[in-house]
């Protein structure tokens, strides 16, 4: 068994000839919410049978830690390297070599401590990572979600259905809400040209609830389009697409109601300025 002074030795030399101070190679941050840095991260004492030695002589108690240099935004770690571990006390460490590691602690502190997670993980390379994860998901998922929808708006068999269940009347108004009895009948005309009624069932509610989403939107754009007009005083204009909506709304559409009271007032505002006018 080495004798302690005997280890002392053999470990002193070696590490006294390699101290550093822990912050002389800090960098200036530039601008200050971004830079570049060595960071420190202690990791544990010293096994000990060693560190009672090492603190006697050096007259204080030092760490294994682990230093690395990182270029930084604010807090967070956008790129690290040249990691290592050392031994650490206030404001000073110790890099020692592969053998003092051995006579300290029996083996090499990378395959007995590992690296932080910060250091092993910084945030941009994980930002690299989570975009490339979000573009392969958006590529195989959504986008091919889109490609299957265009490649059923393209059908016969489906646009046949889909005129089933958005046919107008003879008023001409719109659909804004799926009748499920032309619903059933348009999932029955898919099923009669040999379509799965699973497949049929799902693709055309897809369809459907597309088209829907579509048109509801378009309704809604007019509405604000309308109410834009009336605000910068072109009650003309706004009439006009109010009345178009009254024309074409479904006489169940809450949104009917609402399109006829705007009328009725800019109507109202338009026969006022008539008569100043007279």
């Amino acid at each position: 068994m080495i004798r302690l002074s005997t280890l002392f030795c053999m470990v002193m030399i070696p590490l006294c000839c390699t101290a550093e101070n822990a912050y002389a190679r800090r960098g200036i941050s530039i601008p200050i919410f971004f830079g570049y840095s060595e960071e420190m991260v202690d990791i544990v004492e010293l096994p000990s049978n060693v560190a009672p030695v090492v603190e006697a002589e050096l007259g204080r108690a030092v760490k294994v830690a682990f230093v690395y240099e990182r270029a930084h935004l604010f807090w967070l770690n956008l790129w690290t390297w040249n990691g290592r571990h050392v031994l650490h006390s206030g404001d000073q460490y110790w890099e020692p070599d592969s053998n003092v590691w051995r006579k300290l602690i029996g083996g090499a502190p990378s395959a007995r401590y590992g690296s932080p997670m910060l250091y092993r993980i910084p945030v941009l390379p994980a930002l690299l990572a989570l975009g490339i994860a979000g573009y392969a998901f958006n590529k195989r998922f959504l986008n091919s979600g889109r490609d299957q929808l265009d490649v059923l708006m393209n059908d016969s068999r489906y646009m046949q259905s889909v005129a089933t269940i958005f046919r107008r009347g003879d008023d001409g108004r719109f659909v804004t809400v799926i009748d499920e009895q032309r619903f059933l009948v348009a999932k029955d005309q898919l099923i009669s040209h040999g379509i799965d009624p699973r497949s049929a069932e799902v693709n055309l509610r897809t369809i459907s609830d597309t088209i829907l989403a579509k048109t509801n939107s378009q309704i809604d754009d007019s509405f604000a389009v309308a109410s834009n007009y009336d605000q910068q005083g072109e009650l003309r204009s706004s009439s006009l697409i109010y009345s178009k909506l009254i024309s074409t709304l479904p006489t169940d559409d809450e949104r009917l109601a609402y399109a006829k009271t705007c009328l009725a007032s800019i109507d109202e505002r338009l026969r006022v300025n008539v008569g100043k006018n007279d």
